[in-house]
């Protein structure tokens, strides 16, 4: 049996973090997700910092999914994301939190993380904590519906496969 023993003190000349990684995979028939969430809080911070990264593997040839994999386009890409936050209500919650910079931007920066949804009807781009929005807004995760995307930006015959037919034909 283990005894907790009260703390006398604690030397606050010590410098105390704290790092927590998790991590999950899902899989279909095509594709495998892996999603690595993190929260830290470092040694003087004035407040925690957190994120979710994906890693999107196709099955079949076993590599990594781009964003450039999907869409013709990845400048097109940037102001369809622009468009998505302006006129999708799903976006709603991240069009009222944008930084001044960013309100009535033509353009959106190119995202360096996404998801593509288990029924494959829209990719999610990410975009981290400060990088368009304030710390207070969080994440952000902009939906980007495969039918309203394909109007705005062509996809690879990849994507018409991956998101078309919902199966992959080599």
């Amino acid at each position: 049996d283990a005894k907790i023993l009260p703390v006398e003190s604690i030397d606050e000349n010590r410098p105390y973090s704290n790092l927590d990684i998790k991590g999950s995979c899902q899989q279909d028939s095509l594709l495998v997700t892996f999603t690595v969430m993190s929260e830290e809080f470092p040694f003087g911070a004035a407040h925690g910092l957190y994120s979710v990264d994906y890693l999107t593997l196709d099955r079949l040839t076993g590599n990594t999914v781009q964003l450039s994999d999907l869409v013709v386009n990845t400048n097109l890409l940037c102001e369809a994301i622009a468009h998505a936050i302006q006129d999708l209500e799903v976006n709603k919650d991240t069009r009222e939190c944008l930084f001044d910079e960013f309100k009535e931007a033509d353009r959106m920066p190119m995202p360096r993380n996404f998801v593509i949804d288990s029924s494959r009807d829209m990719i999610i781009v990410v975009y981290g904590l400060y990088e368009i929005t304030p710390y207070c807004c969080g994440i952000q995760s902009i939906v980007l519906p495969i039918f309203w995307l394909s109007k705005h930006v062509p996809l690879t015959p990849y994507a018409k496969k991956l998101f078309g037919e919902g199966s992959y034909i080599e």
